[in-house]
């Protein structure tokens, strides 16, 4: 899990989502039991770009 941002830190970022795109947001919210929606987001984000990395990192 990435480190906990600072408001000094951290970007403000306007997402706009379907009910279906939310719906799966909170649905991983609940099951990871996690403290807020921004953070659900986060995680999903930081996720989803690990395994970008994983498939275009020529490294890999």
């Amino acid at each position: 899990m990435p480190p906990r941002r600072t408001v000094n830190e951290a970007k403000r970022v306007h997402v706009m989502l379907d009910e279906v795109e939310l719906a799966a947001v909170d649905d991983y919210f609940h099951a990871a039991r996690l403290r807020s929606r921004s953070e659900a987001i986060r995680e999903l984000i930081a996720k989803g770009l690990a395994v970008h990395k994983a498939q275009h990192d020529p490294k890999t």
